[in-house]
């Protein structure tokens, strides 16, 4: 018996901050002195003048936003045309958290402002994908998953009886985690304790989905699991593909137990 379940993160309390970490505001206030003109800087400085500067304490997904609301306010202060949406999508971008601020300076000055917000970007999913991992990574081992390998969006996790976490994380906040290896009905205790380790990390979140997955790998970085733990060299490939071939083989592949 497994379970997998989806969660959809809102926000992560930066309890371990990474040196320099910061909102773009002040790299922008930086660069825009060189790269925009002095009236679309000062309707900048004008329009962020109330973002806060200090050391953001929470990172959240960067929302998809529009400009176009900011827009007549830009308009108000005589800047018209591109240089209107350019100041107003920099503006939005100002709050986005980043790590690293050299390398994204570095990356700004290196760029046209019209793809700045889209650096901004950038550089915030990396910072909050990296700020969860390492949530996800804390909050398994103090369930006692502690052999753990990870890449840039995911992370498998197992203990000392074999039993594995996969868990794959997006960046607009989802985070699957679904359980392998286990025979009996432990999965739902396990994922509640990790769920309550998770927020005792500083990790808001809400349940999305739960469900049964009956041991058949359903994500990415399970199936690299159940590959290397059952010894095949070929694995279906995730869900989705419209192969009858792929779904046989995800079918067939379960884990049905612990260590052998």
């Amino acid at each position: 018996m497994s379970e997998m379940i989806t969660l959809i993160v809102s926000a992560i309390a930066l309890r371990v901050i990474a040196a320099g970490t910061r909102t773009a505001l002040g790299i922008l206030r930086e660069v825009c002195s060189n790269q925009l003109s002095p009236a679309a800087q000062r309707a900048f400085e004008t329009l962020t003048a109330s973002t806060p500067t200090s050391s953001p304490t929470t990172i959240a997904p960067a929302q998809a936003v529009s400009s176009q609301a900011l827009l007549p306010r830009v308009r108000t202060l005589g800047i018209t045309g591109h240089d209107a949406k350019l100041v107003s999508d920099l503006v939005q971008a100002a709050s986005l958290v980043v790590e690293d601020p050299e390398r994204v300076r570095v990356r700004l000055l290196e760029a046209p402002p019209s793809r700045w917000t889209e650096i901004l970007r950038e550089e915030h999913d990396r910072a909050f994908r990296g700020q969860l991992l390492g949530a996800v990574e804390r909050a398994c081992r103090s369930c006692q998953f502690s052999t753990i390998r990870k890449g840039d969006d995911h992370l498998v996790a197992e203990d000392v009886g074999g039993r594995a976490l996969a868990i794959s994380i997006a960046a607009d906040g989802t985070l699957r985690a679904e359980v392998l290896g286990v025979a009996d009905g432990s999965c739902r205790a396990l994922l509640d304790r990790f769920l309550e380790a998770l927020r005792a990390e500083g990790v808001e979140l809400s349940l999305k989905e739960r469900r049964w997955t009956g041991g058949a790998p359903s994500t990415p970085a399970a199936l690299n699991w159940v590959r290397k733990r059952v010894g095949k060299k070929s694995a279906p490939t995730a869900p989705g593909s419209s192969s009858r071939r792929d779904r046989k083989g995800s079918e067939e592949i379960r884990i049905k137990g612990g260590a052998s």
